[in-house]
């Protein structure tokens, strides 16, 4: 037997594992490694999922809803975990879907103040009052649509959620709608083309 032939395989057996997990490393939370796979509702993908991955939660009724907004370009989607134990599941799946709120609402921020509504504007305190108004529209037009949690080595689980932003939803809200009405008018803004515009800005801002 070439017992020096055995070492050397054996030596490059573990040389390969290694490489792998240097090159592969494991995301606990965003789940876009090697063994990830697509979840979908209806045909449109939302998420993408360890192999592993427990659904807890899914919402199928909202299939048409999302195709009609992926169609439109306004599928805004978010998705985040927090790790915990299975006692607390539902404290973990909360605290996840505030995390997403939070995603959303710094999306919003960041598209009211996109370059072609300020050039066109110009007004900071006009931008501020617009900025409160959508921070309070997070959870009108958000719903979560996904619930799935996955075994993280010895450390546990990852609850996560996926979570729909609806603007077209946040915007039908009275409120919302009032306010942003009173502030246009004061402004001298046009309403319509102030909606359309923020429409506009989010989808140049998602993904980004």
């Amino acid at each position: 037997m070439d017992w020096q032939a055995m070492l050397s395989g054996f030596l490059g057996g573990i040389l390969a594992a290694l490489l792998v997990m240097f090159l592969f490393p494991s995301d606990n939370c965003t789940s876009n490694d090697f063994s990830a796979t697509i979840l979908k509702i209806g045909n449109v993908p939302i998420a993408s999922i360890p192999r592993t991955a427990e659904i807890v939660y899914k919402n199928s009724s909202v299939a048409n809803k999302l195709k009609h907004l992926k169609e439109q370009g306004s599928a805004y989607i978010f998705q985040s975990c927090v790790r915990g134990s299975e006692i607390a599941q539902e404290k973990h799946f909360q605290e996840a879907f505030e995390k997403t709120l939070i995603e959303i609402s710094m999306f919003l921020n960041s598209s009211v103040k996109s370059v072609t509504l300020y050039e066109k504007y110009q007004n900071k305190e006009f931008f501020n009052k617009v900025s409160e108004v959508l921070s309070s529209s997070v959870t009108a037009g958000s719903q979560v649509i996904v619930k799935y949690k996955y075994i993280d080595g010895v450390l546990g689980y990852n609850f996560c959620v996926v979570t729909l932003y609806d603007p077209q939803e946040a915007f039908k809200a009275r409120s919302i709608q009032e306010r942003l009405k009173n502030i246009s008018q004061k402004y001298g803004v046009n309403w319509e083309n102030l909606v359309k515009e923020l429409q506009d800005a989010m989808k140049e801002n998602y993904g980004k």
